[in-house]
């Protein structure tokens, strides 16, 4: 069965229904995802995408910690996925040229999925429930449709579990994990700045303004935006995948805001949420697949 460039491909839940056999489906989206060392977490992440992902374009930049290789050997595996080795340094922090900025390298990984057919971002220090995300693909129907994955953060520590509140709560229904239609789809810059009113931030979708041309000439952190169109009809899938932000070093400890799993209690749990994606040892077991030895 043919998958991303005519590939031989793997098997999965969307082999259940002959709809996703076809490259302009939902039910067919490439995965789009990038990665800059994320040894520990990325087979793991990977493989629980499987059954729910057909193809995909991984892009990877700045790696020294082994992801490399394991990309490599990823997509020899399954080679409807495509390894896509960024050719320069992405700096967050006053960036030297455009191709360094995040935005940029974002637009390039994206220019490997064809025009007209659908992309879903994910995120590789993430598990995700494959029958629960492929499930949440019937949602969308028209190309304008856009499909937002919930999400949680789970914390680990000494075998019990914790989960952070973001600034919509704990359970976070605006994720930035999105599948779209890759209709002149691009990531604009937005920039972070002392000089926008106290480290604010603005979204450079044309020519700078003046104020904007003034931050970029001092302190500034460069990130990507995605815009949404007004028409656009956005769907909430339901929790489908756990996040373990603490694996990678940066993020090691957990949040002041924390809160015991044991304690949490939302209307979304029966309805948004499956009971059992909370249970602690379905959680602790998912956690033990990631590579926590590697440094």
């Amino acid at each position: 069965m043919a998958g991303g460039g005519g590939k031989i491909r793997h098997y999965g839940f969307f082999s259940l229904d002959s709809n996703a056999n076809n490259p302009k489906s939902p039910l067919n989206p490439w995965g789009y995802i990038r990665v800059k060392n994320e040894a520990r977490t990325l087979r793991a992440s990977l493989d629980s995408i499987l059954p729910a992902i057909q193809r995909g374009v991984i892009g990877y930049n700045d790696c020294d910690d082994g992801s490399e290789e394991i990309i490599l050997e990823f997509c020899k595996t399954y080679p409807s996925f495509i390894p896509i080795k960024y050719p320069y340094n992405v700096e967050i922090k006053n960036p030297k040229k455009e191709e360094n900025k995040l935005y940029y390298y974002s637009n390039y990984i994206l220019s490997f999925i064809p025009q007209g057919e659908w992309f879903i971002k994910l995120d590789m220090d993430h598990i995700y429930d494959a029958k629960k995300l492929f499930k949440s693909l019937y949602l969308l129907k028209k190309n304008t449709d856009i499909l937002t994955l919930s999400r949680m953060d789970f914390y680990i520590q000494w075998e019990e579990i914790y989960i952070s509140k973001s600034g919509r709560g704990y359970y976070n229904r605006a994720g930035d994990q999105t599948l779209r239609y890759n209709h002149n789809f691009k990531y604009y810059e937005r920039i972070l700045s002392p000089k926008l009113q106290d480290w604010g931030e603005q979204i450079l979708k044309g020519k700078p303004t003046q104020s904007q041309l003034e931050a970029l000439q001092g302190d500034y952190h460069s990130y990507e935006a995605k815009i949404e169109d007004s028409y656009s009809r956005i769907y909430r899938s339901e929790l489908c995948h756990y996040h373990f932000p603490n694996i990678k070093k940066r993020r090691e400890g957990i949040p002041k805001n924390a809160l015991p799993l044991k304690e949490f209690n939302d209307e979304a749990i029966g309805i948004e949420i499956d009971p059992k994606m909370l249970e602690k040892e379905t959680i602790l077991s998912l956690y033990s697949r990631f590579d926590l030895e590697r440094i």
